[in-house]
């Protein structure tokens, strides 16, 4: 008797791409988006720690060294808008987990 293999699936109803160079650019895209990763946390902490040092400063412009600070303080406000239609595409890596 034949082996039943299972195949994850999203949603009760979906669409298989199967494109062999549409899967290899990806792979590429995920390859360069986990190498964003590590730089990417390590600036938001950094940047995290200068703005907590900086928190004390009233508003004003500032030098330290070779770098210009400038802080301002925006009043609260209501903001009225009209958004333009959009079409949004999410990339997600399908994972281990999401198969059991």
């Amino acid at each position: 008797m034949a082996a039943i293999e299972a195949t994850p699936q999203l949603r009760l109803v979906e669409e298989a791409l199967d494109d062999d160079d549409l899967a290899a650019q990806l792979e590429e895209w995920q390859t360069a988006k986990e190498a964003l990763v590590g730089p990417r946390q390590r600036y938001a902490r950094v940047d995290a720690q200068i703005k907590a040092a900086l928190d004390d400063l009233g508003a004003g412009e500032y030098r330290c060294g070779r770098f210009r600070i400038r802080v301002a303080h925006g009043e609260a406000r209501r903001v009225e808008f009209e958004r333009a239609s959009s079409k949004r595409i999410a990339i997600k890596l399908f994972t281990d987990e999401e198969h059991a």
